[in-house]
């Protein structure tokens, strides 16, 4: 399930188990308080209401946005900055770099994270169970992790 605005004014919540668009409320698309995105107060209460049907103990919600990059605005940012004449050294274009930086380590570390989950460590496990079982500690080993799974439930 999404929830989208519409050039219309209206917010529709879109959900692949319903025959189509459902309207959850309205906002003032021309309404100039600053605010970049109105429609989401309207989407914000539309989300609160359907989980609050549900007991407390409920857990099956899961919350996703789609979010502008990062690194798009630190760059236009920083282009502002030297347009008007203020140069790399600036205390204000250094900490805006430092966060750019962090921002392409992060980037970084989410690649090599999904390079791990799509890796197929199945052969490795196989070859390491035959290792240890032929050199006789297998069953030791298993013993070990059994105790420590058990001694760790235990807290």
């Amino acid at each position: 399930m999404t929830t989208v605005p519409h050039s219309n004014g209206v917010v529709y919540e879109l959900d692949g188990l319903q025959s189509g668009p459902i309207s959850v409320g309205t906002y003032n698309k021309d309404e100039d308080n600053n605010d970049d995105f109105p429609w989401l107060s309207t989407a914000r209460k539309a989300i609160q209401t359907r989980i609050e049907k549900y007991a407390a103990t409920e857990i099956k919600f899961n919350l996703m946005a789609l979010t502008r990059d990062k690194r798009v605005d630190i760059r236009s940012k920083i282009s502002k900055i030297t347009q008007a004449g203020m140069d790399q050294g600036d205390e204000q274009i250094q900490s805006l770099n430092l966060e750019l930086v962090h921002e392409e380590e992060q980037r970084q570390q989410w690649k090599d994270e999904n390079e791990r989950r799509r890796h197929n460590y199945l052969p490795f496990c196989m070859e390491l169970i035959r290792a240890l079982a032929s050199s006789g500690t297998l069953q030791e080993s298993t013993k070990k992790a059994n105790e420590k799974m058990a001694a760790a439930r235990l807290k």
